[in-house]
């Protein structure tokens, strides 16, 4: 290395040091102090050292350098920059606190008094500040909290906008499925109709001619006035099991008083039951009828007792696969009960409408839900008209009839009306 280079890298050295020399950084702030004053105080020997004329030599240099050194003693050129460089420190760190004293005591007493009477507005209260960071901090934490959930409740929202693209493409694919199921079930149920209309419309030419067959009789025994039927007539239960439904006919009542001589069982018009129109029995000892509906006159006494009757009314009752009772009854009937009357029920389920009928007038209707008790028509039902299926005599309605209709349709009240006008003509003892 020349002499050149090791005082350039001195001066370096010097230059790092003389930034701030006296900084808690520097660990040896004596070193760069003393630096500094010893190139200070022997400047003329530095600079000598590295600013030679052209035309001097090496002999001259050296006598240069050493009249230079023997001016003054070496001690002295090292005692005074040690002395200049422990002052230089003291004066610094004496001054550097006393500045940072002042500094601290003015901004924290004189200069909040000066903005306290300048203006009071702009005077923040130190706890306040706190307040306000701590609450920034706060609302910063909320902000990146808020930002990763916007972020993960974004990527889920996705991943459902892609689950429901997926799903409504089956959706549409199996309804599509579901639509050709659907017309092809459509045309089955359509052919099905046709044909149960067609039986229908069968049915109702049967009951025809059942009716007038029933008329003929009469005309036949005319000093018999309650003409009985020989045996109960059948009908085919179709209408029961339809989501509408009426039936009807006309019947000659005798005398009401004549009811109130002797012992009373139902007198059904209508009967409907499965096993045979058989009761069955409870574990405790009680009876029930099973799938059953009957239209019937009815007495106000149960004749196992052998009470007479004192008061009859019209009935409609019918129970289901459990033996669940639903039933409906008309007033009491009077002695201007006598003769002909029209008699007949009608439903629409779908309305929750069941009413019972005389002489074209609804007398009473269901006033909370039946649907529970209606009976389930099923292989074994059977359904008699005059009579109870089990044919017993007591229930044998021993009564005229004349039109009995039996219909899949609520009979609207202006066939009825019609009806009124084709009462049958009474005839003599």
């Amino acid at each position: 290395m020349s002499v050149s280079e090791f005082f350039k890298s001195v001066g370096d050295y010097v230059k790092e040091r003389s930034k701030n020399p006296f900084t808690e950084t520097n660990r040896t702030p004596f070193a760069g102090a003393f630096l500094i004053a010893l190139v200070l105080y022997n400047w003329q020997l530095f600079y000598s050292l590295i600013a030679f004329d052209p035309f001097e030599n090496r002999l001259t240099k050296i006598k240069i350098i050493s009249t230079f050194l023997d001016a003054d003693p070496w001690y002295a050129r090292i005692l005074f920059p040690t002395l200049i460089a422990l002052g230089s420190i003291t004066f610094f760190y004496v001054f550097s606190n006393l500045s940072l004293a002042i500094t601290t005591t003015f901004n924290k007493w004189v200069k909040p008094f000066i903005l306290f009477l300048i203006d009071r507005n702009k005077l923040v209260p130190r706890e306040d500040l706190d307040r306000v960071v701590r609450n920034s901090e706060h609302y910063q934490r909320k902000h990146s909290e808020l930002t990763k959930l916007l972020s993960e409740t974004q990527q889920e929202s996705d991943k459902n906008k892609q689950y429901a693209k997926e799903t409504n493409d089956k959706f549409n694919t199996d309804f599509e499925v579901l639509k050709g199921e659907k017309e092809a079930l459509n045309a089955t149920v359509r052919s099905e109709l046709t044909a149960k209309s067609v039986i229908q419309n069968e049915n109702k030419e049967l009951l025809k001619i059942i009716a007038e067959y029933a008329v003929d009789e009469t005309v036949l025994i005319k000093e018999i006035k309650i003409v009985k039927l020989k045996e109960s007539t059948p009908v085919f239960p179709d209408f029961i099991e339809s989501l509408t439904g009426s039936f009807a006919t006309w019947v000659f009542l005798p005398e009401v008083e004549s009811f109130f001589k002797s012992p009373m069982n139902h007198k059904y018009i209508l009967g409907v039951a499965t096993n045979n129109g058989r009761h069955k029995s409870r574990s405790n000892g009680s009876i029930f009828y099973e799938n059953a509906l009957g239209l019937c006159l009815a007495p106000n006494t149960f004749s196992a007792n052998k009470e007479l009757p004192t008061a009859i009314y019209w009935k409609l009752w019918f129970t289901n696969s459990s033996g669940e009772e639903f039933q409906m009854q008309s007033v009491q009937l009077d002695k201007r009960f006598e003769g002909w009357h029209h008699i007949a029920i009608r439903w629409w389920h779908n309305q929750n409408r069941l009413e019972l009928l005389i002489d074209g007038v609804v007398v009473t209707k269901a006033t909370s839900s039946y649907m529970n008790s209606w009976p389930k028509l099923v292989s074994d039902t059977e359904i008699t008209i005059g009579n109870w299926p089990n044919r017993n005599l007591i229930h044998n309605l021993n009564m005229q009839l004349f039109r009995t209709i039996s219909s899949s349709e609520y009979l609207p009240n202006h066939w009825f009306n019609k009806e009124m006008n084709k009462k049958p003509e009474a005839y003599d003892d």
